[in-house]
Formats: structure tokens, C-alpha cells, sequence
């Protein structure tokens, strides 16, 4: 090879590894393509301006933030990480991905384009599942809730939720303004009687209700299932569409519950 040749060779193969170190990569320095992982934090508000879901614990616990009566909490604080694009095997129906999953999803398919450190301000919605059955869709229930007045939880469950060992005539809270009081105990279980007091108001995750005391039949919470009302069951979030004097239906076909959620979304990192 001629000294020439060589050298311009030399300086092309240079002229090469400088172009590929000043390139920025994708995802770091430049946008995130579809297909990478990356971490993001979010906090996602009602319409109404109250919170809904949030990574940042700071944003859960401000002070004077209102919560939404369907909020959500992660089953662990701080940044969760998504596959940028499109869900690849979305679940058939929606009770197998539930709210969670269609919002992680629908922040995947958000952050292509973002740069690492970037925040934008999105409006997200869903819709219902085409053909979806009606027996996956909507749940009929009725508006007046039995309850027994007493009944027996694990020694263990007791401890964990209130710290302390069963003593019997303790009183502790249940539902408020409901409470139960420890009737009995051994080393396995917790005999507890409800004490529920004829004609309170309570919240419950149906919307509002009056609490009616039956004796030893135990008490009925009556509730007021109001149309338009949002409902969270577990990791599903529906609407009340119907409502009569003694049954009302949920439809939990749209996952996000026809709201359109407002979000703050900011890319932290690329995910390992």
C-alpha cells in the first residue's frame, strides 16, 4: 500500500471515530426511541383537580392536596420504568390489565421523542374495548351493603394493622365512624364485635352511605350511588351508569372511567 493511500485511510478511519463519539445516543442525549426502557415519574390529577396517582411522595403528602375519593397508591414510591412505543400482548380484557396497566402503557407510547430530564403537561384518555362483553363490562349491585356483627380476624392481621397486641374491650377503628371491639382473642384469632352508630354518615368505595343498626342482626350501610359517580375496585376504575331505589350498575369498560386524567410526566433515566 503507497504511503498515500495509507494515509488518507488513516485519517478517514480518525475522521470516523470522532463522528461516532460527537454522535449523541439516543435516549441520552437525544430522544427516546421506541423499544428503549426508561424511568419515569408522574403525578396524575382529576379533572376536578384532585390527585389520583402519583410516583413522587412529596406531591401525595403536600399539604393542602386533595385527594380524590378513587386514589391510588404504587406499590412502591419513586420512579417506575416503561417500554417506550407501543404494548406489545395487550390483555384481552380490561380486568386483566386494570388502570395501572393502561397508564403505564399509554406513558410508554408518551415518551418517545422525550429527552432524558424532559417534563411535559399530557391529557390522557381511554376507550372501551370493542365487543366487549357485557358480563365483563358493567356490575350490577345492590345499594343496601349486610354486615355482620361480629367476626373473627387472624391475631396476626390485628397486630400488623394496629400495633399492638388484642386486649380484651379494646376499641379500635374499623370504618370510620364504625369501630370494633375486642371481644375475645387466643393465640390464632381475634373475636371482634362492630360498633356502628344508628344513622352516620360513611364513606365507603361505592360513594356515600347512612349507616342503619340491626341489633344482633348486625348493621346495613345504605348507599346513595349517585350517576356520574367514579368508583375504584382494586386496580379497576369504573363509573355508576344506572341507579334505581334498590340496584346500581358500574360500568368498568373504559379504564380510566371516562375521566380524561391530567398528567406531569418527566423522564428520569434509561432503565438497565
Amino acid at each position: 500500500m503507497n504511503v498515500l493511500l495509507q494515509s488518507r485511510l488513516s485519517a478517514l478511519a480518525l475522521l470516523i471515530v470522532l463522528l461516532l463519539t460527537a454522535a449523541p445516543a439516543m435516549g441520552a442525549d437525544g430522544p427516546i426511541a421506541a423499544g428503549q426502557r426508561v424511568q419515569v415519574d408522574f403525578t396524575v390529577h382529576l379533572s376536578d383537580g384532585s390527585l389520583l396517582i402519583t410516583t413522587r411522595p412529596e406531591t401525595a403528602e403536600a399539604p393542602g392536596q386533595a385527594k380524590s375519593s378513587v386514589y391510588m397508591t404504587l406499590k412502591q414510591s419513586g420512579p417506575v420504568t416503561v417500554t417506550a412505543g407501543p404494548a406489545v400482548d395487550a390483555p384481552r380484557l380490561p380486568i386483566d390489565k386494570g388502570f395501572e396497566g393502561e397508564l403505564l402503557d399509554q406513558l410508554g407510547r408518551a415518551v418517545v421523542g422525550f429527552a432524558v430530564g424532559e417534563s411535559r403537561s399530557l391529557v390522557l384518555q381511554s376507550t372501551v374495548v370493542p365487543d366487549l362483553p357485557d358480563g365483563e363490562r358493567y356490575l350490577r349491585l345492590s345499594r343496601v351493603r349486610q354486615r355482620d356483627r361480629r367476626t373473627r380476624i387472624q391475631r396476626s392481621q390485628f397486630v400488623e394493622a394496629y400495633k399492638k397486641e388484642p386486649s380484651k374491650g379494646d376499641r379500635c377503628p374499623f370504618e370510620p365512624p364504625i369501630e370494633m371491639k375486642v371481644v375475645a382473642s387466643d393465640h390464632e384469632a381475634v373475636s371482634v364485635e362492630m360498633i356502628s352508630p344508628d344513622g352516620a354518615a360513611i364513606a365507603t368505595d361505592f360513594g356515600p352511605g347512612v349507616i342503619k343498626d340491626k341489633g344482633d342482626k348486625g348493621y346495613e350501610v345504605h348507599l346513595a350511588a349517585k350517576v356520574g359517580t367514579l368508583i375504584r375496585m382494586n386496580q379497576l376504575l369504573g363509573r355508576i351508569t344506572k341507579a334505581d331505589e334498590q340496584m346500581f350498575t358500574i360500568d368498568f369498560g373504559d379504564l380510566f372511567g371516562g375521566e380524561a386524567l391530567l398528567c406531569e410526566l418527566t423522564v428520569v433515566g434509561l432503565a438497565p
